[in-house]
């Protein structure tokens, strides 16, 4: 009895599977405005303490300690309740006359 083997064999820099291959491309379009800038309307969600830009101390690093994440978090907290607190004063003011 024979047994015959069939071996397949790559050659540096070839492979079969290759060949055979498709690559999709996926075709997003991005929505854009009426004057044709990225369109960023919608619902934001402010209950992160995660910002649209890091703070320019922090722009190196992937990832932020807890205790970066604590002082960022007061920050922002502290900023939002100033402008609230500046909004509230202006709209008292424009309510009285």
């Amino acid at each position: 009895m024979v047994i015959a083997a069939a071996l397949q064999v790559t050659v540096a820099g070839q492979s079969p599977a290759a060949a055979t291959k498709t690559t999709r491309v996926a075709t997003t379009s991005v929505p854009r405005t009426e004057w044709g800038q990225p369109d960023l309307r919608g619902i934001w969600d402010f209950g992160s303490a995660t910002p649209l830009q890091r703070p320019d101390g922090l722009t190196a690093k992937e990832y932020l300690s807890d205790e970066e994440a604590r002082r960022l978090t007061s920050a922002c907290t502290s900023d939002f309740r100033a402008l609230v607190t500046a909004a509230q004063a202006r709209h008292r003011e424009l309510v009285r006359g």
